[in-house]
């Protein structure tokens, strides 16, 4: 029984009752005070069940989701009923049906009743029972709900927690008795979809619900299995259909217990000692309900908890800088903030889409911070396309945020003082680390929607003007400390002494209130237990020359008493005494220890380390003054040419994230600094960066023939990916061009079993092979792999390519067994050599899997593929052409298989 009340200010509307026996759609069997609801439980009954009978125990009146769930599922805390329960019915009769429904059309009404629940400020997560074909029903509703592009349908998703299936046939089940008790009606073809002969739409459902459902910790699987055989459906001398058939175990356990690698344990997998239609049935203290009353309460309990922390997760709170406990003052300006915003309040901000600049002395922003920082919201944001190596990210992040389908956010653009950077044509990056011209400057990438407000900080209140124009725009004027603010910083940074107030505003009024030199200042006096008084007399020393580095780039508008004096000052007293400090402080942690006690330093959330750029400044001139600037210049790049990391695939984030370093330290045209773009070069052209890594390869190519000649052995490793890119690309002219040329080189200066001179002929042979030159292909192959046998041995992995690439030309030429011998020994030695998850190993299975499917052995391909995509996802990504490539391939045999059957 529905009873619908609707409630309305109209007296006149009418409250209705209605008797529904067959329970379809949403039922409410029992729902807790608003104060106590925290989560929705939802079950869903097998083919040809009944939304409440198939739950209430047999021939008895106890149904266990309505007389025992609620008051099982509680919070830690008390003993109150924290879950609404529901049932959700649909139409899956089997005898006599004339529905032609699939497992999606359900699916789509069970999304239809379940919006409902999104709808309101208050999400409760979710957790399914779903017993039999009610959890294939399931597992397609949350992938249909994955791949729509809809608001609550998103947040839908994001609300469920937790399934539980009872005898799930998630690899299929004993259909023989139910596709007779069917005959010819239509719902035989959705019968025979539950079969457990290879179903591809339920291995397709499988594979793809474990995308859906995310990582470990994100939501959680209990699968429990029959180990009582069932009696199957025969039908009598009328034409009735009875259970009692000989018995069988309808859904096996490894078609049951389909759950994600890390819930292979007993808390998620259990056994019922129940036939399959009873698995859902227990009466009142029954011993197997224990099993499931357990299960279930854990899983609630945890499903709140996650849940909780879920939605904290959901707002993003991107700040690379630690919070600063010491932070005083600025009370004004931060009450007239939130006055003109509205930030003090939970509603939406009344002046949402404005943009607010704060000018005045502080720091300097630079174009790679700003590029990083872009990159970071779309990393945590998981905004789609961002990790493809030809994203654009800065667009990508500004027509994100720009979508009217995002929440409200703030934005806060820190040290936007360089005019060029912000208003011409800078660099864009992409996801993959290669920097690309764009045609405007960075205020161009700044979000622009009513949805979104934007704070600048300053030191240029022209640039201020400019980047807020049209915006609703105001401006905040950020004045030195005051006495009071001065006062309460440094006694904060100087708790030890009670210092009078007159030395106090004595060292705050000469070091001009500038709280960056007030807490350095502090950081000295405390390290060396040195006096307020006695620190103002360093003050009094020379080396005033130095405020013109600290005024450049910044000219007010008006009078100011803010100069940078003070920060020169005191910087050039901490590099005196650090200078004078014991050689045990040569030690690089004490030394670093040193750097970030006197303020000079900086230590960011991820643990990497950065310097002021002023600080950085002034340490040049102090260098320079002491005459020691050369020297340190030197030693700097000795480092950065000593430890810049080898260019492999494992290193790739850090080389990318060192480059503009060594740069920046060792030249454009530095042996190191190339070598390093080289290396980069061939890691990007292994993950199929090829349009925006070429337009690096080709300059570096130029360059180095240039530097160091045609005939040195990094010109020619450049021009070997150079000629890589165009063989990824089909220019296989090009090509063909630049290997020959190559190979004739080696030859010459190296000798052709030089290992290089074989690498650039192994590509050749590629190359031949593309061309449809097969035969000069398999000779140069043999060749190839026959050198690099003698000189590399066989388990190196450049041997190990070359047998794979002619294992290839066998197949070309239809010699399966032999191309398969190949590629299985050359798996054998990759596994041992690198492990089975290397993108190396998976690509040989993956050969494999192909040479398979070619020979007939269709299915095993088709397992072997996938398992090669799942393990090339976690080190390529989802998105990569690589993976993209095999996926329309397996789509490809799984279409000829279904239409061969």
């Amino acid at each position: 029984m529905h009873v619908q009340n609707d409630v309305t200010d109209k007296p006149s509307q009418p409250v209705t009752l209605s008797l529904d026996q067959e329970f379809l759609g949403i039922t409410t069997l029992f729902a807790p005070g608003d104060d106590d609801h925290k989560l929705d439980i939802i079950a869903l009954a097998g083919l040809g069940g009944h939304a409440f009978g198939s739950f209430k125990e047999r021939d008895g009146e106890h149904m266990w989701l309505r007389d025992d769930l609620p008051y099982d599922l509680t919070p830690l805390s008390n003993e109150r009923p924290m879950a609404r329960i529901m049932t959700y019915g649909y139409k899956s009769v089997v005898v006599n049906s004339t529905s032609c429904q699939n497992f999606e059309d359900i699916a789509t009404q069970l999304i239809a009743s379940l919006r409902s629940l999104a709808e309101g400020p208050t999400t409760r997560p979710i957790v399914f029972i779903a017993h039999s074909l009610g959890g294939i029903i399931v597992k397609q509703a949350l992938i249909i709900l994955a791949k729509s592009k809809l608001v609550e349908d998103s947040k839908l998703l994001q609300a469920v927690y937790g399934i539980a299936f009872f005898g799930v046939p998630h690899l299929g089940m004993d259909i023989g008795s139910l596709v007779a008790m069917t005959g010819n009606a239509p719902s035989r073809s959705m019968v025979k979809s539950l079969s457990r002969d290879k179903s591809q739409i339920l291995s397709s459902l499988q594979w793809e619900i474990v995308d859906v459902l995310g990582p470990e910790g994100k939501s959680e699987v209990v699968c429990f299995y029959e180990d009582s055989m069932s009696p199957t459906p025969v039908q009598d001398d009328k034409g009735k259909w009875k259970m009692n058939g000989p018995l069988a175990v309808l859904v096996s356990k490894p078609s049951a217990t389909q759950c994600r690698p890390w819930e292979n344990g007993p808390e998620h997998i259990c056994a019922l000692s129940r036939p399959h239609s009873e698995m859902v049935k227990f009466a009142e203290n029954h011993h197997e309900y224990d099993k499931v009353r357990i299960a279930l309460r854990g899983l609630a309990q945890r499903a709140v908890k996650g849940y909780r922390g879920r939605i904290g997760s959901d707002t993003k709170f991107i700040v690379p800088y630690i919070r600063n406990d010491d932070f005083v003052g600025r009370t004004k300006v931060l009450q007239e903030l939130q006055k003109q915003h509205n930030f003090d309040k939970r509603s939406v901000p009344v002046k949402a889409g404005h943009r607010v600049y704060f000018y005045g002395l502080g720091g300097v922003g630079n174009a790679e911070q700003f590029r990083r920082s872009f990159l970071d919201i779309a990393q945590k944001c998981q905004i789609p396309d961002h990790d493809k190596p030809e994203a654009d990210v800065l667009t990508l992040v500004k027509h994100w945020l720009e979508d009217e389908q995002r929440g409200h956010w703030l934005m806060v653009i820190d040290n936007a003082d360089d005019m060029t950077m912000f208003l011409q044509p800078s660099e864009s990056v992409t996801s993959s680390g290669i920097t690309m011209t764009t045609q405007q400057g960075f205020a161009s990438y700044l979000p622009n929607t009513a949805k979104g407000v934007i704070l600048i900080t300053t030191r240029n209140k022209k640039l201020g003007v400019k980047l807020t124009r049209g915006k609703g725009h105001c401006d905040v004027k950020i004045d030195r400390m005051q006495d009071d603010e001065s006062q309460v910083l440094l006694r904060q940074k100087l708790p030890e002494q009670d210092y009078p107030v007159e030395q106090l505003l004595a060292l705050a009024s000469r070091l001009e209130y500038l709280p960056l030199a007030l807490v350095q200042a502090a950081a000295f006096m405390k390290t060396q237990s040195m006096s307020i008084s006695r620190y103002l007399d360093h003050l009094n020393t020379d080396d005033k020359h130095l405020v013109r580095l600290l005024s450049q780039g910044f000219e007010p508008d008006e009078p100011t008493t803010i100069t940078p004096i003070a920060v020169t000052e005191t910087l050039i007293i901490r590099f005196e005494m650090i200078e004078a400090h014991s050689e045990a402080d040569i030690n690089f942690e004490c030394a670093l220890g040193t750097l970030k006690a006197f303020s000079l330093m900086s230590e960011a959330k991820t643990g990497s380390l950065s310097m002021h750029r002023l600080v950085q400044l002034v340490t040049r001139k102090w260098l320079n003054r002491k005459q020691k600037l050369s020297f340190y210049a030197t030693q700097s790049l000795l480092i950065i040419s000593n430890n810049y990391p080898k260019g492999t695939f494992e290193n790739r984030t850090t080389c990318t994230a060192y480059l503009p370093h060594a740069t920046m330290v060792l030249g454009d045209e530095h042996r190191k600094t190339l070598k390093s773009m080289s290396d980069l070069v061939a890691i990007e052209w292994s993950l199929s960066a090829y349009e925006e890594v070429k337009k690096l390869a080709i300059p570096l190519v130029e360059t180095l023939q240039r530097v160091f000649g045609k005939e040195d052995r990094l010109t020619l490793t450049a021009m070997n990916a150079l000629a890589l890119i165009h063989y990824s690309q089909g220019n296989l002219d090009e090509a063909q061009r630049l290997f020959e040329r190559m190979m004739q080189t080696q030859k010459r200066v190296y000798g052709y079993e030089h290992h290089e001179t074989l690498s650039t002929g192994n590509n050749l042979a590629a190359v031949y092979r593309g061309l449809k030159l097969v035969d000069e292909a398999q000779r140069l192959h043999l060749l190839i792999v026959a050198g690099r046998k003698r000189v590399l041995g066989r388990k190196h992995p450049s041997t190990l390519t070359s047998m794979v690439n002619l294992a290839t030309t066998y197949y070309d030429q239809k010699r399966l067994d032999k191309s398969e011998e190949i590629i299985k020994e050359t798996r054998k030695i990759q596994e041992d050599l690198l492990g089975k998850k290397h993108p190396a190993t998976l690509w040989t299975e993956s050969s494999l899997a192909t040479i398979w499917y070619e020979s007939g052995r269709r299915q095993e391909a088709v397992e072997l593929m996938e398992y090669c995509i799942e393990g090339r996802r976690e080190a390529l990504g989802r998105d990569h052409n690589v993976i993209l490539a095999a996926e329309r391939e397996l789509r490809m045999w799984k279409e000829e298989i279904l239409n061969d059957s």
